[in-house]
């Protein structure tokens, strides 16, 4: 199954596939795009949450190198709304270098709104804000915490094992996770 997200801004569609292997399967494993999966996933687990999700268009106008202005329109991957709540997440394998850092914030900080913005990514990091509130968490931090607060953790734990070992995103921490919410389920 294809999931179209429409965006906020212009006539572009963004298609998603519900199920991966499918998609991959389709393509015959032609296009293994590792930040093209990573992006599916996200998308998959926030309409899994409730969120209802669009691809954000923010406009900006700047100078090009003849010195004129010119209009430009810069994607957010992911606006997420639930309720009144309203995220602006950005989907990127690595933030690692200072210039795709601030390649990927810039649609980020162009935004004048006081709702919570998210840069994923692949890598296991320790969550940290930027100056400009920017919040930056591994893909399976984000998967694990939401799943730590709905409180079915180990079946949970198990199914988000096996999505990031299905497309190739391993992480060393499972173990660690594991007995992090083994203690946490005991205190309970």
């Amino acid at each position: 199954m294809i999931s179209k997200v429409s965006k906020y801004i212009g006539a572009q569609q963004k298609y998603f596939f519900t199920d991966v292997g499918l998609r991959n399967a389709r393509l015959n494993f032609r296009q293994q795009e590792e930040n093209h999966i990573m992006e599916n996933i996200l998308y998959n687990e926030l309409t899994a949450r409730g969120f209802s999700v669009d691809v954000g268009v923010v406009g900006t106008i700047c100078t090009n190198a003849a010195g004129k202005r010119q209009r430009s329109q810069l994607e957010i991957d992911f606006v997420c709304q639930r309720g009144h709540g309203r995220y602006y997440i950005q989907s990127a394998l690595t933030v690692a270098d200072e210039n795709k850092r601030l390649q990927e914030i810039n649609s980020l900080t162009k935004i004048n709104d006081s709702f919570i913005k998210i840069v994923v990514v692949k890598d296991y990091i320790i969550q940290w804000r930027d100056e400009a509130g920017i919040l930056y968490i591994g893909i399976e931090a984000l998967l694990l915490n939401y799943i730590n607060q709905i409180g079915k953790t180990c079946r949970r734990i198990r199914w988000v094992r096996n999505i990031l070992r299905t497309y190739r995103l391993h992480h060393p921490t499972v173990s660690a996770l594991r007995l992090a919410v083994e203690g946490e389920n005991h205190q309970q």
